[in-house]
């Protein structure tokens, strides 16, 4: 069993933590962020399902009764959650008037959820973590109801909890135990290299062959659990000088976008714009700025309207690409509808696609060059949008 857990702790990468270290290297919406958040999101995932099997497999020996029925108790809870809890929050959200926040009882009774959610899973032989983050899973991201757990907890959970589990978790390393039992700190430093080196290896050789440039439950002896709390020090220091040091997004995309612009454009060929929008009323303004190019058919504007949208109430960056459905556009952002409009008032002289972008505040401007990149920009307007 110890040796179990040591596996699960060193060959799992955690997308919070994935999250949290890409966000303070400030990469989290680059090509390597993005991917990174994806391979993580598959491995947490696929960890909950492994975890699950071989907690079943070990109850089958005891009991199969016990297994079947902690099964059909697992899917059962699966199916209430994301088939009534996660129902209720759209309604809740669907009855919540825009710009009004949450009602508090509504917030509690999710609380008391991911609390009775922790305790399922303990009685089922885990720890309570996985039910609170399957709660967390079944939130609805962004507002009014993600954001607003985000800004009422945040504060109490990193600012306290983590702290005090971190600490905790320091004050229980005991340097003298690791040299006790030799065999088992042998087997642990082994295991803690190779896990190391085999996801290095693997996130290495995907690179190579994508062609990317250069609670306590007493189940670890004190020796492991220094060996392993060290490892996770050693890495969490190593791993974000490394990153640093050999990825630059900024050098490698745009080392070949210096003479982008409107003065390098041939005659007669079309403008590429990419016109960024943070609320409804700066679309009016946009499309005025718009006509001073006065379009035409041989010499067309191609517009990309992109809504650029904080990232509040999720972890994980999202970049959508609204597809056209004859003379409608799929969404329900006004702008959209209003930029639809503009091309089909100019119908043949104007092209427009529009796109969303959430990200976080400080690093959105990623999202605007990285577009402006991949379509070929000459021109970007960005709004004044600070009162």
């Amino acid at each position: 069993m110890e040796r179990l857990v040591g596996t699960i702790t060193e060959s799992v990468t955690y997308f919070s933590v994935a999250a949290w270290l890409l966000g303070e290297l400030k990469i989290i919406n680059s090509e390597l962020g993005r991917l990174a958040l994806s391979a993580t999101a598959v491995s947490d995932l696929s960890n909950l399902v492994l975890c699950e099997f071989f907690s079943l497999v070990r109850c089958w020996v005891v009991s199969p009764s016990l297994a079947v029925g902690r099964a059909g108790s697992t899917i059962f809870f699966l199916v209430l959650l994301f088939g009534v809890v996660r129902p209720w929050m759209f309604w809740v959200i669907r009855t919540t008037p825009e710009g009004w926040p949450v009602e508090e009882v509504y917030i509690m009774i999710i609380v008391m959820l991911a609390l009775a959610s922790g305790m399922f899973t303990h009685w089922l032989d885990h720890t309570p973590l996985p039910g609170a983050f399957l709660i967390g899973l079944a939130v609805p991201d962004g507002p009014p109801l993600g954001s607003t757990l985000v800004e009422k907890f945040d504060c109490l959970a990193n600012g306290i909890f983590l702290v005090i589990y971190v600490t905790t978790s320091a004050m229980r390393v005991h340097p003298k135990k690791m040299l006790a039992d030799p065999s088992a700190v042998k087997f642990t430093c082994v295991f803690v290299i190779a896990t190391f080196f085999a996801k290095f290896t693997s996130c290495f050789v995907a690179s190579c062959w994508s062609r990317i440039p250069l609670r306590d439950y007493m189940v670890l002896s004190d020796a492991t659990f220094s060996v392993l709390t060290l490892s996770i020090l050693v890495n969490a220091t190593i791993i974000p000088i490394l990153v640093k040091y050999l990825y630059d997004p900024v050098l490698r995309k745009y080392a070949c976008y210096q003479q982008r612009n409107i003065m390098h454009l041939k005659p007669d060929s079309e403008l590429r714009v990419v016109a960024c929008v943070h609320r409804t009323e700066h679309v009016s303004a946009l499309v005025d700025v718009l006509d001073i190019a006065c379009p035409t058919k041989e010499s067309p504007n191609v517009v990309y309207a992109l809504h650029l949208v904080e990232l509040v109430g999720r972890a994980s960056l999202v970049f959508i690409a609204h597809q056209k459905d004859g003379n409608r556009v799929a969404g329900s952002f006004h702008h959209i509808v209003a930029f639809n409009n503009y091309e089909k008032n100019n119908w043949g002289m104007v092209t427009v696609n529009a796109f969303t972008a959430i990200s976080p505040s400080e690093l959105i401007h990623e999202d605007v060059c990285t577009l402006a990149l991949d379509k070929q920009a000459s021109f970007i307007l960005l709004p004044f949008h600070r009162k």
